[in-house]
């Protein structure tokens, strides 16, 4: 990491050499001019890579968190996430989709945020297949190599493409279902696969943030898959709508429906299944030959018993209470719960064995074989990757840099949701009744230690003693009130704030709150030097705005010592005022 520099050294209240702290109020001075680079490697750019060094990537002790390191790089990897949904949402690229997934059945309004979601969804259902295809191939390759019992970080040739990324990502953030469908899915190599963030980094242009496979995984994916490692491009190039095949088993008939609008957007949080007039209606079906097999076999092939085998010991005396004919036959939805519900009772099976059962049934989609419908679990993920799109943490001068008075330290945005996640998790621990909700900059960590799912599993059962698994799903009242309790939770345990504001100019001012350091010509308490510091952190921010804003409209950036050529030369008077406030207010 670099060394500090003129601009850090501001920032920790003490200002260079020599320098004399113009008597110019805050109020009147001038907007900055910054210097435009002449050429592309003089130029500022954010973040400064050396956060992502290769040992900060590299996988740690299970008994670690992740590292600072690694949740830059899933700040990367979720801004070119979100570059692949703007490009396959908008523009051309989106009306020849949503013509293509919604056989023209749907009013085409690219710029209706219900279509957006839709047809996200939709190139989700496509994705599926694919997904499906990569795992299986991933986890034979893996077979060969992967050390009994131990972890491979999975290598650069095995990259999946974006959309196939989107639905790994997405999956690994429900860690029981995850493992569970592993095992019952028959690939269970992936549940010890380490997430590839050197690989990650590597495969993203840092400028563009775009995400671009190494030539290696592209082959072994259009190999094992027979399909173009490109999906956006193949679907451009495809001439017949896309729909679903629905072939009924009991009554033969198959229907063709187009995937938009047939995916049920509306809750994110529900998939969605398409019954049969018959009566068949298939999550209903699959746990009616799953109970049979149960009953018949005593080996359990349900969902959520491949790692709680102790849910399948508490159902086989529901399976042994249900009616065979209920058992043996399709039945309809209605019957069938009030059948399960009658044979609990007389069975005396655990309410939360049903309650779990019932869960991991819900309806998903017509292409998805996990316990959670793929679409949605990305539609949900979607919601926490433009929340950090719109934060543009990735990009913060505050990111993460060295301390100026103890070089070993970081101070910064990420070093402190680290600890703060640490301190998340030993709540979690003490806490009995309480169901812990995470802030923002927790649920970075949290959501990059769920990306290695063995290691996070085994963490939380010896650190934490017990799974955690967040739920998006609780609604918004139940929410709010757990938020409150462990707000007031960490803060009587911990005597910190919770929550607070993380926006450049908060953050630069927390930095510099970490860093200062007393000063025998400049007391920290002068508001001459106070306002010294508001002006250089107003110009920090105002700088690194500029350098975002260009690099976003792929204009000329700014030189790269433009930034302390201005502080170098203080603040100047003006006659227009720019409010602290404005700047906290960008994007």
């Amino acid at each position: 990491m670099r060394a500090p520099s003129i601009v850090s050294t501001l920032l920790s209240g003490v200002p260079p050499s020599n320098k004399i702290i113009p008597d110019v109020p805050l109020a009147t001075t001038q907007r900055p001019d910054f210097a435009e680079a002449d050429t592309y490697d003089r130029e500022a750019s954010a973040p400064d890579m050396s956060i992502m060094s290769p040992s900060g990537l590299s996988h740690l002790a299970e008994d670690s968190v992740p590292s600072v390191a690694q949740a830059a790089a899933h700040l990367l990897l979720m801004e070119a996430m979100w570059v692949w949904k703007q490009k396959a949402t908008s523009g051309e690229t989106a009306m020849k989709l949503l013509t293509l997934l919604s056989a023209n059945s749907v009013d085409l309004q690219p710029d209706n945020e219900k279509i957006h979601s839709q047809l996200l969804a939709g190139l989700m259902e496509v994705a599926a297949p694919r997904f499906y295809s990569w795992w299986h191939a991933v986890n034979q390759e893996l077979s060969r190599t992967m050390p009994e019992e131990d972890y491979l970080e999975l290598p650069a040739d095995l990259l999946p493409p974006m959309d196939v990324m989107l639905i790994w990502h997405a999956y690994m953030l429900r860690p029981v279902i995850y493992e569970d469908d592993c095992s019952r899915l028959d690939v269970p190599h992936m549940r010890r696969v380490l997430f590839p963030w050197k690989e990650v980094v590597n495969a993203i242009d840092i400028r563009t943030t775009e995400y671009c496979m190494p030539s290696a995984a592209r082959d072994f994916f259009e190999k094992t898959s027979e399909q173009s490692a490109d999906l956006l491009e193949e679907l451009c190039n495809e001439t017949h709508p896309l729909v679903y095949h629905i072939h009924c088993p009991y009554c033969h008939t198959t229907r063709n429906l187009p995937i938009i609008p047939t995916a049920q957007t509306e809750d994110i949080n529900q998939g969605f299944e398409l019954e049969c007039g018959c009566g068949y209606v298939p999550s209903v079906d699959a746990l009616r030959s799953d109970l049979l097999h149960l009953r018949q076999t005593r080996e359990s092939r349900l969902r959520g018993t491949y790692s709680y085998p102790a849910l399948a010991q508490a159902l086989y005396p529901l399976s042994r209470a249900l009616p065979l004919p209920i058992l043996e036959s399709c039945t309809k939805r209605e019957r069938f719960l009030q059948a399960i519900h009658t044979a609990s009772y007389e069975s005396n099976t655990p309410k939360w064995a049903v309650e779990t059962l019932l869960s991991l049934y819900t309806p998903t989609s017509p292409v998805t074989q996990a316990s959670s419908a793929h679409y949605s679990s990305v539609l949900r993920a979607t919601c926490f990757i433009d929340e950090m799109h719109q934060k543009c943490w990735l990009r913060s001068p505050a990111l993460c840099c060295q301390s100026t008075t103890t070089p070993s330290k970081l101070i910064g945005t990420l070093p402190r949701a680290q600890q703060k996640y640490r301190n998340f998790l030993g709540l979690a621990r003490l806490s009995n009744n309480l169901s812990v909700t995470p802030t923002s900059d927790v649920d970075l960590f949290w959501h990059t230690h769920q990306l290695s799912p063995e290691p996070y599993r085994r963490f939380c059962i010896r650190h934490v003693r017990k799974s955690m698994e967040y739920s998006d799903k609780v609604i918004h009242e139940n929410l709010s009130s757990s938020f409150k309790a462990t707000q007031k939770a960490y803060s009587e345990r911990f005597r910190g704030v919770y929550e607070a504001c993380r926006c450049w100019s908060c953050e630069i001012e927390r930095n510099d709150q970490e860093a200062a350091v007393s000063n025998d010509e400049i007391s920290a308490s002068s508001s001459k030097a106070q306002d010294y510091q508001d002006w250089v952190r107003r110009v920090v921010v105002m700088f690194w705005q500029e350098v975002e804003a260009r690099r976003e409209k792929g204009l000329p950036g700014l030189k790269k010592e433009s930034l302390e050529e201005v502080l170098a030369k203080g603040p100047r008077r003006r006659s227009s005022l720019v409010s602290l406030s404005s700047l906290k207010a960008w994007r």
